[in-house]
């Protein structure tokens, strides 16, 4: 058996069910191992969004249980729609010196700080796609307009081009009213 920090984060809003949910985890754990202390932080503001949520329910608990167990417990975490975040270190390494132990703590750190950035890129790739897809249905709706303006634009065309050729034909008919009445006046001043 190994020494593991567990550290997850509940929904705010699940205050007032934070025991069924802890109570959910640690059977698990005390079925494959043993919790050496739990302590409960309460609901505090988040460095950054997780799920669209400023607050969480911090949850630390040392736990002392199989390696094969860790990831039965991940899978748990992770199928827990009521925990938005987790992260499991193991302690072993930080206990046996100081330097070690220093050097553990940045690792853990650091292994936080990765997995926090591996959760982050998949929630900006999720971000992303979602970003894309209201692009792309944005510049569909850009196409529309543009092919119903085109369309308008060629309308208008048409009716100009109509109103050209009516008005045409028009002077067209006045012209020649103007030539028959010259050619009446002419014919008629002839025969007089």
């Amino acid at each position: 058996m190994r020494k593991y920090e567990l550290a997850y984060i509940i929904h705010p809003d699940l205050e007032n069910t934070l025991d069924k949910v802890t109570d959910k985890i640690n059977k698990l754990i005390n079925a494959h191992g043993k919790i050496l202390k739990e302590d409960v932080w309460g609901k505090r503001k988040l460095a950054y969004p997780i799920r669209k949520q400023n607050f969480g329910i911090y949850v630390i608990t040392n736990i002392e249980i199989e390696p094969k167990a860790v990831q039965d417990l991940e899978k748990l975490l992770q199928r827990t729609e009521e925990v938005i975040r987790f992260i499991v270190v193991n302690q072993e390494s930080a206990v046996k010196s100081t330097e070690k132990s220093d050097d553990a703590a940045k690792e853990a750190k650091k292994v936080r700080k990765e997995k926090v950035k591996v959760e982050e890129s998949a929630e900006i790739e999720e971000n992303k796609e979602e970003e894309k897809e209201v692009t792309e249905e944005v510049e569909g709706e850009k196409e529309k307009e543009a092919v119903v303006e085109k369309k308008e634009e060629k309308e208008e065309k048409l009716k100009k081009a109509a109103k050209k050729k009516e008005d045409k034909q028009k002077s067209e008919e006045e012209r020649l009213e103007e030539l028959d009445e010259k050619l009446k006046k002419i014919l008629g001043e002839e025969q007089k």
